[in-house]
């Protein structure tokens, strides 16, 4: 549990042990949002309040809206050089919103 009684990753461990060992698996951020409002702020806080004793990194943030294959490309380049058991969140819309929208129209009207 974190200090603030969560069950966190690796709850196995104590506390100590884990910070002993340098033990907690990190957790990298990429995303499309840029860096001009509080989206990576906020991807941070979800991921501090669910365990506060965390190793998070950034990949980017600069990532192309929609481009979910430079992302991809992103991803490939890096993970090989990171420690095994590293999480990594990629967050990248696939479609415009207004294009999600107009597809979840059109299968509404097939029904």
């Amino acid at each position: 549990m974190d200090t603030a009684g969560r069950i966190c990753y690796h709850q196995e461990k104590t506390w100590a042990e884990r910070r002993e060992n340098n033990h907690m698996n990190p957790l990298i951020f990429q995303s499309d949002f840029g860096r001009a409002d509080g989206a990576v702020s906020a991807m941070y806080g979800v991921a501090y309040s669910v365990c506060s004793d965390l190793k998070i990194s950034d990949l980017t943030h600069e990532i192309p809206q929609y481009d979910i294959w430079e992302a991809s490309y992103r991803l490939i380049q890096t993970v090989s050089y990171w420690p095994e058991g590293a999480v990594f969140v990629s967050v990248v819309d696939p479609v415009p919103p207004e294009e999600a929208l107009w597809r979840g129209q059109r299968a509404a009207s097939m029904w």
